[in-house]
């Protein structure tokens, strides 16, 4: 026992975001240990079309971009979707544990039935398996956030705030997790830790006034943490999508997760964010 306490001992023990492996990791001046590691999809060669038409299908709109030399461009918001998954995904497979980069929140604004949160299931897919969500916690109705820090997917589906100090706090907390690998992590009836995870955050709100009343009065910081996309309807390529004689809901999860070993060997390997689209220029599309 007292070999055990002077040479095995952990400040901390969990199943924490973004690690790849289990077993101990020193984290500062701290001894982690690593209960369970994220199981990542293997990239595999091979045909990934349909889960490509889809995203494509759905971010349909565009703007213009001018450059010094006076040359439109025209940036497609599935470029930003593209875009925001190989930074997360780079990241998240490649960086030491800790170093992961940073990424804005993916807000998905669209009609209600037309697919999103089935999107942000196939994220979930890609990070890993493991998602949660934060919106309790953003909205200060809980102060215990255990599985926001043992989860690399943070979804939320159409949240919605009782007041202005609801929403203040939302926005803030989107800010603050965006900006940060660092969070304290507070099980309920455990002491709270403060390590390095790993997460990206996806949002789907209706367009209805009462979805989108929790984005009213972003200031230009909170914008800057984000990316507004619109969710289009993907016509045979949505979540079932029989009525255009493609596949029932059913078919189509199974198909898209078959997929996504060849779609993360595509974004990894060939797909190429275009030059004059920084990922930020898509916040806040009119066209």
């Amino acid at each position: 026992m007292h070999d055990a306490l002077s040479n095995f001992t952990v400040e901390y023990a969990g199943e924490y975001a973004g690690y790849r492996e289990p077993g101990e990791i020193i984290i500062r001046n701290d001894r982690i240990l690593i209960t369970r590691a994220v199981r990542l999809i293997e990239p595999k060669e091979g045909d990934c079309e349909f889960l490509k038409k889809f995203i494509r299908r759905t971010f349909t709109r565009f703007h213009t971009v001018v450059d010094d030399g006076g040359r439109e461009t025209e940036i497609y918001q599935f470029d930003a979707v593209f875009g925001w998954l190989q930074g997360a995904l780079r990241t998240l497979y490649e960086a030491k544990p800790g170093k992961w980069r940073h990424g804005q929140a993916l807000v998905l604004l669209g009609d209600s039935g037309i697919g999103k949160t089935s999107l942000q299931h196939l994220f979930t897919t890609a990070f890993g398996g493991r998602a949660t969500d934060p919106e309790l916690f953003f909205k200060d109705r809980t102060s215990f956030n255990e599985q926001m820090g043992e989860r690399e997917h943070w979804m939320m589906s159409d949240p919605k705030n009782k007041n202005r100090a609801e929403q203040e706090k939302f926005l803030g907390d989107i800010k603050k997790y965006v900006a940060n690998v660092w969070m304290p992590h507070h099980p309920k009836g455990a002491k709270q830790t403060d390590i390095p995870t790993f997460r990206r955050m996806s949002i789907s709100l209706n367009t209805d006034y009462s979805g989108m009343k929790i984005l009213q009065d972003m200031s230009e910081s909170d914008l800057d943490k984000v990316i507004l996309v619109n969710f289009e309807h993907a016509g045979p390529f949505k979540p079932d999508g029989q009525e255009w004689g493609s596949l029932s809901w059913e078919d189509w999860e199974e198909k898209t997760t078959a997929q996504l070993p060849a779609f993360l060997y595509w974004i990894f390997n060939e797909y190429e964010v275009p030059a004059t689209s920084a990922i930020t220029s898509f916040t806040g599309i009119r066209k």
